[in-house]
């Protein structure tokens, strides 16, 4: 499924798209982001509810990691996942 996908970087808007598809591939997500100035995102399960990213970039903007987190969360409320 590729669905858009929205998060704020440095007070600004960034679109993005979100991929994945649990019946293929039950333990990835993609972010892929429509922008230069930030580098394409995979998160993976490490168990039933919890994802992580191994991204370096991710301590280069912890604010924005922490947003795009928090709406991933929102965006997949139902399944119970944590990011």
């Amino acid at each position: 499924m590729i669905s858009p996908f929205v998060f704020h970087h440095k007070g600004q808007e960034m679109a993005a798209e979100l991929i994945f598809n649990f019946d293929a591939i039950s333990d990835m997500i993609g972010i892929e982001i429509s922008s230069s100035s930030l580098e394409d995102i995979l998160f993976y399960r490490t168990s039933d509810t919890q994802w992580i990213t191994t991204e370096p970039q991710q301590f280069q903007y912890p604010d924005t990691y922490n947003r795009i987190s928090h709406q991933l969360e929102r965006y997949f409320y139902k399944y119970h996942f944590m990011f």
